[in-house]
Parts: structure tokens; C-alpha cells; sequence
């Protein structure tokens, strides 16, 4: 099946437009090409980066480890630059950071970089929705949760008085 002289119309009656790239948001067979598309990716991360050590408990072999796997997980960036640049994507790297995860401070035994962009080393983050904390707790979550609410409820209740 070829995806090649694709058109696509946006309402009944309004013409045709050519779709240059990409498919249709909507469309049935979208995540299935998706799939097939970033699967590539994982392959190659798999074959070309050996999965990450855990750490024991002696901190000179431990760091020795911690050094090995941050060049392991460098060389995982790498390939995933080179990968979005051969097809032509682009990574968010405003969107990407290092999580430490541990007591605080936590830092990385060396820089992280997408694509030459140095990636911020920060205490919390948040992924799909829930706030992932360095410690693991949700309290950083529930309190950015709890803050929400408390705003919407002062919103609503400035709204009614009017």
C-alpha cells in the first residue's frame, strides 16, 4: 500500500488539499504506522546500548558503574539525535531534563546533551501528568495538585459573586 499522492478534505464541499507528509489526525491506521515507525528506534537503542547497571553498595566500583552507564546513557542520546535527524524530526529539547533520583543533592556524574543542548539537572519533573519527584514521594505532586484546585476554586467562587 503506498502513502504516496495523498489528499485529504477538511468538510464537505471544501477541496482537496494534498497531504505533503504525515497522515491524518484521526486516521485508523495513524498509531499503527507510529509503531512502525518508532520501532526502529528501539532497535537500534537495544542493540547498540546495553541496558543500565544497578548499583552496589561500594562507592568506588559504584562509581566506576555510575560513570559507564552515564556514558551508556550519553551514547543512547546520541543515537537518538542521529536517528530524529535522519528522518528529519525534531526533539523538544526545552522539554527534556535529568532526574536525579536519590537524596538531594542529587547530581550527575557528568552533562547530558541532546543535540548539543545541555540538559537541566532538576529535583522534580513531570511526565504524563504526574509530578516525579527525586525521593520517589508524592508530596510534590499532591501539593501541585492541592494548589490547582485551591485556584480553580477561588476562580469559581469570584465568578459567582459578579
Amino acid at each position: 500500500m503506498a502513502f504516496s499522492e495523498r489528499t485529504h478534505q477538511t468538510r464537505v464541499g471544501s477541496r482537496c488539499q494534498r497531504l505533503l507528509s504525515d497522515m491524518v489526525q484521526g486516521s485508523g491506521i495513524r498509531p499503527v504506522l507510529f509503531l512502525c515507525y518508532i520501532n526502529e528506534l528501539a532497535e537500534i537503542l537495544e542493540r547498540r546500548v546495553l541496558q543500565l547497571n544497578y548499583l552496589p553498595m561500594t562507592s568506588n566500583y559504584m562509581w566506576r558503574l555510575l560513570m559507564t552507564d552515564a556514558f551508556k546513557l550519553q551514547n543512547a542520546l546520541d543515537l537518538l539525535t542521529k536517528w530524529a535527524n535522519m528522518w528529519q524530526l525534531s526533539v523538544s529539547v526545552d522539554t527534556c531534563c535529568v532526574l536525579g533520583i536519590g537524596r538531594l543533592p542529587v547530581t550527575a556524574p557528568i552533562d547530558f546533551y541532546i543535540d548539543g543542548h545541555k540538559l537541566s539537572l532538576v529535583s522534580f519533573c513531570r511526565d504524563l501528568g504526574v509530578t516525579v519527584s527525586h525521593d520517589l514521594k508524592p508530596t510534590t505532586h499532591i501539593r501541585q495538585i492541592v494548589t490547582k484546585a485551591h485556584q480553580r476554586n477561588s476562580t469559581q467562587f469570584c465568578f459567582r459573586r459578579h
